[in-house]
């Protein structure tokens, strides 16, 4: 092995066919033995452990879900359990199916590269249609103005007039619920009136103390008669 001056260089490959001696000789990561060249790949020197680290997949046709092969157990065993414990058909739709714009007429995949969702109806278009006047967009929700008990209280007379049935304990506590907002509501609109009527008396004197009454008071204040309606 290797030469008279250096006597432990190189090594002999592991094929008894071969038996050569190499400089740089190659480790099966496998079977962990010395290989030439030549015979350094699993197939070549027909390796007794190169299924053990292989890693093979299988697609399930019910959930398109990859499956893990398990080099030492019965591939129909590896199925079984799959198909009972994480088999969801479900999710075959959500992985085949491809989601299109949903402007009529237009059949454009929408993928992770054209893809935008309108900021004011939040719904996902192709980049063709991504503008507003595209894809007819409705426009953003308006938010409710009104008091927010005044829908309940329509409501709730609605359906005093149609409904005509005894009143039983889940009706009685709505209608205690409603005798309270209709008391906030009442109590809210008339601190607002009283608010009012303060800001307005402290105008008043803040102008005749900095101004003299050059003016009658209707031209000073032209709104003084109006009700503020809240």
């Amino acid at each position: 092995m290797g030469t008279p001056q250096f006597s432990d260089l190189g090594k002999h490959c592991s094929v008894e066919e071969c038996k050569l001696i190499d400089f740089l000789p190659f480790t099966c990561d496998r079977c962990h033995l010395l290989y030439c060249l030549e015979h350094r790949s699993y197939i070549k020197h027909h390796c007794p452990k190169a299924d053990k680290k292989d890693i093979t997949v299988v697609i399930c046709p019910l959930c398109a879900k990859g499956v893990r092969l398990i080099s030492d157990e019965d591939p129909n065993i590896t199925w079984e359990m799959h198909v009972n414990t994480k088999c969801d058909p479900s999710n075959y739709d959500k992985v085949t199916k491809k989601k299109n714009c949903p402007v009529p007429g237009c059949r454009e995949a929408l993928t992770f590269s054209n893809t935008i969702k309108c900021r004011d109806c939040t719904i996902d278009h192709c980049l063709k249609h991504r503008f507003g006047a595209d894809h007819k967009c409705p426009g953003p929700k308006k938010p409710e103005t009104s008091f927010p008990f005044m829908g309940i209280l329509s409501r709730s007379k609605k359906e005093t007039k149609t409904n005509q049935a005894p009143a039983t304990s889940s009706s009685k506590w709505a209608t205690s619920f409603l005798n309270a907002a209709s008391t906030v509501r009442a109590s809210a609109e008339a601190s607002m009136i009283k608010l009012g009527s303060e800001i307005s008396q402290k105008l008043q004197t803040t102008i005749f103390s900095r101004f003299p009454l050059f003016l009658p008071r209707s031209e000073l204040f032209p709104y003084e008669n109006l009700i503020l309606e809240f």
